[in-house]
């Protein structure tokens, strides 16, 4: 046979490489005059044909990657993987025949019927039928791409992807399979008929409809997805581990299948182009199910409950602050395996599988890009609903209310005292089946700030004050300096380039963007005599900006930057997991980020406003905000600004920029 021969051959035996069997085993030990042996090996049945992969099991550990044997005085090399032996039954007569195999200097004794395959009387008919089974597998899969990109279970880029490459492969291998000659054809069709057995449930199993009903795990999924539209957080996270799990039978037994192809695959010449069928059409459909099982792409629940991210929260006396916890994910990672955690069993069997995979890359290695893989992936995701606070260690703190406002959890404490106050309190979740529960600091600060300010044009503010500072909530949009004197505006960018003393303009110089993000301003204006901010506020200093990253780290930062940028964004964004009004895509937001989304915890409501360029160009709205300092930075022409942008959770408070720059400003409380 021809290796494009031997190509369509192993074509078929490599897709089933994932199937699942249940054929019995017989127990076979060492022989009685030789010493104790380490354990039992067995296989998997004792009945086979000519061409047929065996399998041996053992229950101890194999340390060597073949081990000798003597198969009807003909010596042969078992494959071990995985605590698994392998061979290829040779071309020989139906009789009874003994196989020996030595392990560890142990002699294990296994006997073997062979049988004859049936006779394949018409090798055309035969073949042309089993590449229709196969075109036929490859076509439902694609009509149940279309139908899980319809329940919205695929995304639709995805799924166009997949559907082109299936095409590709039906028409190569309509094309591959017209091309084999009768002898050709009489050879697959005996070696495909000699594992037809494990073939035919990889058929059923690979199938759409098996996926889609008649598993045991679906009920695990089905009653998951009702919990998690309902809100119900952590109860769905563990259905979603449960149905993990559930569908780790199938990786043990997928294992055993790769090991299998890979020793037939090891008889085959690796330059031949039998690795290229199996990248058209088996590492599809292994890429498919790892991912089903969620291993190398999904994540997992861990054991952690957290509310804001924070040791110690702070308060202002009788004032709303937004309360949300965070429920933590992460992949099943490779350090699970030897971690004797929960996952351990999970990540181990896991493990074999990546195994078993990488001794079929040994022989083919063009196709590690369909491995799979473990990772260590993380995320958080916030949620407020069923949640309350119970056992306020403060009689001198009372809780005033707490209910969902705009689907934020508005928490509201209050003290008569005018000292502020510490206290702890219990944070529970409970949805009814899950109940979990978290001890929390907290400060109730006295307010200094009044509700709102007004600026020389009359345009009112809302205020927050975090820690002792008292701020705007929103970007500065006068037109007038707080004395009246109104502030130039300059809409030609080659003017406001050549500029050395204050001036205004709208982003785009469009003044729609003004009740949104509010005006930008060259350093000239802020730095002017008239004053930029109202009677009684200022423009903050670079000491005042670190004083705000200090009070909601806890800690200072000696490079200019802090990680607390999510917590001060506004939750206005394109895709935000906080959904309700948080997720949108009407300005004022910020673009979306697959990693960072506002929070806004401590109500600075942080909005993208842009900026200008010393030239008098514009960065658009959306993307990111930088805001002045009334301080001068290393040369003269520089001022210092604090920046926050939608790909990172960093504020940036050390460096400059021109002050010819039109930036955003935010006003402090004297």
């Amino acid at each position: 046979m021809t290796k494009k021969t031997l190509n369509y051959a192993f074509f078929i035996l490599l897709l089933s490489s994932l199937t699942i069997t249940n054929w019995s085993c017989d127990k076979i030990f060492g022989k009685e005059d030789e010493e104790e042996p380490e354990g039992i090996i067995t296989a998997e049945k004792t009945s086979l044909k000519s061409g047929e992969v065996c399998m041996l099991s053992a229950d101890f550990e194999l340390t060597s990657d073949s081990y000798p044997a003597n198969f009807n005085n003909e010596y042969i090399y078992l494959i071990a993987n995985n605590n698994s032996l392998f061979f290829v039954v040779p071309n020989i007569e139906a009789g009874t025949y003994s196989l020996v195999a030595t392990v560890n200097e142990i002699d294990y004794n296994f006997s073997f019927d062979i049988i004859q395959s049936q006779n394949i009387e018409n090798p055309d008919q035969y073949v042309g039928n089993i590449k229709q089974e196969v075109i036929a597998l490859i076509e439902n899969n694609i009509l149940f791409t279309s139908e899980l990109v319809a329940v919205g279970l695929m995304d639709s880029i995805e799924a166009v992807n997949n559907t082109s490459l299936w095409y590709t492969y039906i028409s190569e291998i309509n094309q591959q399979f017209e091309s084999l000659s009768e002898s050709d054809k009489l050879e697959f069709a005996q070696m495909y008929e000699a594992n037809r057995d494990w073939i035919d449930e990889f058929m059923a199993l690979t199938s759409s409809s098996y996926y889609k009903s008649g598993w045991d795990c679906k009920p695990i999924f089905d009653a998951g997805r009702l919990e998690h539209e309902e809100g119900n957080t952590f109860t769905a996270a563990k259905y979603a581990l449960e149905y993990k799990f559930c569908k780790l039978e199938k990786v043990q037994t997928i294992t055993s299948y790769v090991n299998k192809v890979t020793t037939l695959l090891s008889k085959i010449d690796p330059l031949s182009y039998m690795a290229t069928v199996w990248e058209m059409v088996v590492t599809p459909i292994i890429d498919r199910i790892s991912k089903e099982l969620g291993i190398n792409k999904d994540e997992v629940i861990g054991d952690d409950f957290e509310d804001d991210n924070k040791v110690n929260l702070t308060f202002i006396n009788n004032t709303p602050k937004n309360i949300f916890a965070t429920i933590r994910y992460r992949s099943v990672n490779q350090s699970d395996v030897n971690a004797g955690n929960s996952f351990s069993s999970f990540a181990g069997i896991y493990n074999q599988f990546i195994s078993s995979f990488q001794s079929f890359l040994n022989i083919y290695p063009d196709n590690n890009a369909f491995a799979p893989f473990f990772s260590n992936n993380s995320k958080s995701i916030p949620f407020n609903h069923y949640m309350e606070i119970l056992n306020i260690s403060n009689s001198l703190v009372v809780l005033k209310s707490s209910s969902i406002v705009d689907d934020n959890w508005e928490v509201v404490f209050e003290t008569d005292k005018t000292e502020d106050q510490t206290f702890t309190y219990d944070l529970i979740y409970n949805d009814g089946k899950t109940e979990l529960s978290k001890t929390i600091s907290a400060t109730l600060t006295i307010n200094i700030c009044p509700p709102t300010v007004i600026d020389a044009d009359g345009n009112v503010y809302n205020t927050v004050q975090i820690g002792t500072q008292c701020w705007m909530k929103e970007n500065l949009k006068t037109t007038s300096y707080k004395n009246g004197i109104s502030i130039p505006y300059e809409s030609d960018g080659n003017n406001w380039s050549n500029l050395s003393t204050g001036a205004y303009v709208w982003n785009k110089n469009d003044n729609s963007w003004k009740d949104i993000y509010g005006a930008l301003y060259n350093w000239y204006a802020v730095d002017n005599v008239n004053g930029l901010c109202p009677e009684g506020w200022h423009v903050p200093g670079w000491e005042e900006w670190k004083a705000l990253t200090v009070y909601i780290e806890g800690v200072p930062s000696d490079d200019g930057q802090s990680p607390i940028a999510d917590l001060l964004k506004s939750c206005r964004q394109v895709d935000s997991p906080m959904g309700g009004n948080c997720n949108t895509a009407d300005h004022p937001r910020w673009t979306d980020s697959n990693i960072y989304y506002g929070t806004d915890n401590y109500g600075f409501s942080a909005l993208p406003g842009g900026f200008r360029w010393t030239d008098g160009g514009f960065s658009w709205p959306g993307y990111n905000t930088k805001w002045w300092s009334s301080e001068n930075f290393d040369k003269g022409y520089m001022a210092r600004m604090a920046e926050i942008d939608h790909r990172y959770n960093l504020i940036w408070f050390g460096s400059g920029e021109d002050k010819k720059y039109g930036l955003s400003v935010r006003c402090l409380k004297d």
